[in-house]
């Protein structure tokens, strides 16, 4: 499976298969709709153990339908499931942070490369 990071898509694993997900500005917009409140309200909501299982549900959901998937709400609470609430958590937690900071791989990369410098 290819994936384009610049695209904003992303392998998700899950025990069963991998998954392409996709978190574009459509994505964004479709979560904030679902949900009706800001993709940055719902990081904050997520960094103080404010997000519930079924807004994760929600934000993986649209991950995997915009990747191309057919997917359905209870093929995404099965693939939970598998994985655990734990890892669900993580990996939700993974595609809202890349959500806010697309370049988030690229920005901790130079903070290492400034840090060796000084």
């Amino acid at each position: 499976m290819q994936v384009n990071p610049m695209k904003g898509e992303m392998k998700l694993r899950f025990p069963s298969q991998t998954i392409k997900g996709r978190l574009s500005v459509d994505t964004i917009l479709l979560i904030e709709e679902s949900l009706g409140k800001s993709i940055l309200m719902i990081v904050q909501n997520m960094s103080e153990y404010k997000i519930t299982l079924a807004e994760m549900v929600e934000v993986m959901y649209y991950v995997i339908k915009t990747g191309g998937n057919t997917h359905t709400i209870a093929d995404v609470k099965q693939l939970f499931n598998e994985i655990g609430y734990t890892e669900a958590i993580k990996m939700a937690g993974e595609c809202l942070a890349k959500a806010i900071d697309p370049d988030q791989h690229k920005t901790q990369k130079k903070k290492e490369e400034k840090a060796s410098v000084e």
